[in-house]
């Protein structure tokens, strides 16, 4: 069955390059995955290589499917990292998987539709290599621009320049400040005064936790898992480190973890992940404008300890590990 499929994937691909057709991108990435899937002889993984490097230079003609095109860059970056994981850094190998992975990241750089968005999974590869310099360095333009978000007037969109930074921190492996960065993107009420003046019916002000028991968890995400379960602010959920913006839900990593799901997703077991405990429960612990920092991890994955300081205080202190200076205005604070 598995050689009928490779044959038909093959012919199909074959009529596709011929006319010139936007659908041998989708029948490149497939191919790979085919071969992939279900073998794991030295040849078939060479062929799967070769066919998402094709898919990449075929793909940068048709803007539509920047998605696909992106899907074989992560399939690329997953072969060579986990390949890479338990050599030595001076082994030849390693050296050449690095290479392998750095001209991955510049062909990408040199595309519209992947620009930037493997520079976060190469970023960990460098961190676990032992270069974490590098890896910041890899990351401080995404960090400077995640800065410029908590730099307008608008301080109900700030959580957008956290979330961003709460990558840049994972990413370089700073876990303990992503999960910190990571907090404040929520939930709504840490930042909408919408939510900031709610009031019980006899009139007297509700603090956050009260607020947070009078309704219902927002949703903030869903889980990337291509189960699409809701992940609500009331929740915890788990972010990896390498790639690029992924995250799952408690069940759905585990199963992924032992090997019980059916699908080919993008992540890979060899990755490592991060919990994120529940945006509420966070915000209950610290109120608006301050952020519970340090700390530690532990094997549970369960964030323990820390203190409860201003935000402003915290974000001096991961600006000057990142070499970048304070901005002359203050962060805006919601007023309660």
């Amino acid at each position: 069955m598995f050689q009928v499929t490779l044959e038909t994937i093959e012919s199909t691909l074959s009529c596709a390059k011929a006319g010139k057709s936007s659908a041998a991108v989708d029948l490149l990435a497939c191919h790979g995955v085919a071969l992939t899937r279900h073998s794991t002889e030295d040849k078939h993984v060479e062929l799967a290589l070769q066919r998402w490097r094709d898919c990449l230079k075929l793909g940068s003609r048709f803007w539509q499917k920047w998605d696909i095109v992106f899907l074989a860059a992560e399939f690329i970056f997953n072969h060579h990292y986990s390949a890479s994981r338990f050599l030595s850094t001076n082994d030849p190998e390693f050296k050449v998987h690095e290479a392998a992975l750095e001209k991955l990241i510049n062909d990408s750089n040199e595309s519209s539709f992947l620009a930037s968005r493997m520079d976060y999974p190469l970023a960990r590869f460098y961190y676990r290599a032992g270069r974490a310099d590098k890896s910041k360095e890899l990351l401080a333009n995404e960090f400077k621009s995640a800065l410029d978000w908590l730099a307008d007037n608008d301080v109900e969109n700030d959580w957008v320049g956290f979330v961003n930074i709460a990558h840049a921190l994972l990413h370089s492996g700073d876990d303990l400040n992503a999960l910190t960065a990571w907090s404040l993107q929520g939930p709504p009420e840490r930042y909408s005064k919408a939510y900031s003046h709610a009031r019980t019916n006899s009139g007297e002000d509700l603090d956050p936790v009260a607020q947070q028991s009078k309704k219902k968890s927002a949703e903030a995400y869903s889980c990337d898992g291509r189960c699409d379960n809701p992940i609500k602010y009331g929740d915890g959920v788990w972010a990896c480190k390498v790639c690029d913006d992924r995250l799952f839900d408690d069940v759905y990593l585990k199963n992924f973890q032992n090997g019980t799901l059916t699908r080919f997703i993008r992540c890979s077991r060899d990755h490592e992940w991060l919990w994120i405990p529940s945006w509420e429960a966070e915000f209950a612990k610290t109120g608006r404008n301050c952020v519970r920092v340090g700390g530690e991890i532990k094997e549970n994955s369960e964030w323990v300890g820390g203190d409860i300081v201003p935000v402003e205080q915290w974000l001096d202190g991961v600006r000057e590990s990142w070499g970048i200076e304070k901005p002359t205005r203050a962060l805006l604070k919601i007023e309660d």
